[in-house]
C-alpha cells in the first residue's frame, strides 16, 4: 500500500507530465527547425554566420592559455580542470562540440583549455597557423626558462 506522500508525489508527477511549463504559462516554443530570422537570438544568427564561411570571427581573439611543462616533459597548454571534468564525466564530448555552430576561435580555445600538447594542438584541422606559431613561441620561452 502506498503512503500519502507517495500518492501525492505520483499525482504531482502525472500533473507535470500533462502540463509542461510551456502550457502552464501560456506560451509554446516553436520547433527548432521552424525558427525564422525573427525568432532566432542574436547569438544564433552570429553563430550561423561564423559557421557559414569557417573564417575566424571579427571579435577580439580569446586569450591563449599559458604553456606549461607536462608530467612527461612535453610542453602543453595549462588545462582548465572544470572543462576537463565536463569531458571526463561524459557530460560533453568532442563530437558534441564539433557540431556546434561556433567560431573557429572557440574550438581552438577549447583544445587549449583541455590541455592539449603543443604538438597535438598543431595537428588539429581547425587550428590556424598564427595560433600554432604563437603556441610554439610560448613553448620556446618556457624551454629557455627551465
Amino acid at each position: 500500500m502506498k503512503t500519502a506522500g507517495q500518492r501525492a508525489y505520483e499525482a504531482h508527477a502525472m500533473y507535470r507530465a500533462a502540463h509542461p511549463p510551456s502550457l502552464q504559462y501560456g506560451w509554446t516554443a516553436p520547433p527548432w527547425n521552424e525558427l525564422t530570422d525573427d525568432t532566432k537570438t542574436a547569438w544564433e544568427r552570429a553563430a550561423e554566420a561564423a559557421r557559414d564561411d569557417g573564417a575566424p570571427s571579427e571579435n577580439p581573439p580569446h586569450p591563449m592559455q599559458p604553456v606549461v611543462m607536462g608530467h612527461n616533459g612535453r610542453e602543453r597548454f595549462k588545462m582548465n580542470h572544470i572543462i576537463c571534468w565536463l569531458f571526463e564525466s561524459g557530460r560533453m564530448s568532442l563530437n558534441d562540440t564539433a557540431a556546434l555552430p561556433v567560431p573557429v576561435e572557440d574550438h581552438m580555445q577549447l583544445a587549449q583549455l583541455l590541455g592539449y600538447s603543443i604538438q597535438g594542438y598543431g595537428e588539429l584541422s581547425y587550428v590556424t597557423d598564427e595560433s600554432y606559431d604563437a603556441a610554439v613561441v610560448a613553448a620556446e620561452k618556457l624551454k629557455r626558462k627551465t
